[in-house]
């Protein structure tokens, strides 16, 4: 009988391992984690946040795939100078369309194109006596564009997803500013395929 079970058992892993990636599937994964953010400026470091979403995934072969995500975004940057510290809190919705390529066993690399929609942006300053931070949404571009390159690894259903999300426009609008950083958004998630 306990042989039985784990033949079962074992007929069951392995149909499960070869669905994952079999054409015309689709699959859905929820996920979960952190982005370490800047903006390309010699005064910007880095500021960490959380992201959270999911994403669709069709597999157009067995070792390609087309995914689109919806995600919040915590994004910006921290800086220092002078004892003088400053931050950018952006928030945004992405939504990445990305090609996945299967080059091994669970293993992915992928690129593609994202749209960020901006929800909010606060600016601060602290140090010096002051410790203000104030709403400048106004001051930012709506709209973010950026090329997602990354790798995941996919096992057991779990999936370990790094990426970096390079932006292609300014962050804040031509009169709001000198205009010249874009976002750059490194992402780790950890997220379940269903």
């Amino acid at each position: 009988m306990k042989k039985v079970i784990f033949s079962a058992i074992l007929m069951m892993v392995s149909v499960v391992a070869v669905a994952q990636q079999r054409a015309g599937s689709l699959s859905i994964v929820p996920k979960v984690g952190l982005t370490l953010a800047t903006v390309t400026d010699d005064d910007c470091a880095t500021k960490g946040g959380l992201i959270a979403g999911a994403e669709a995934m069709y597999q157009l072969t067995d070792n390609i795939g087309l995914s689109g995500g919806l995600f919040y975004a915590m994004q910006g940057y921290n800086s220092d100078n002078e004892g003088i510290k400053g931050e950018l809190d952006s928030r945004y919705i992405n939504v990445p369309i990305l090609v996945n390529a299967y080059v091994a066993k669970g293993f992915a690399v992928k690129a593609g194109i994202q749209a960020g929609f901006l929800l909010s942006a606060e600016a601060g300053i602290r140090g010096g006596g002051a410790n203000v931070m104030m709403d400048v949404k106004d001051m930012c571009n709506n709209a973010d564009l950026s090329i997602p390159l990354g790798a995941s690894y996919e096992f057991n259903r779990f999936v370990v997803d790094a990426r970096y999300n390079l932006g292609i426009n300014n962050v804040l609008k031509e009169d709001g500013g000198d205009g010249n950083g874009k976002n750059g958004v490194f992402q780790f998630t950890v997220g379940y395929k269903f």
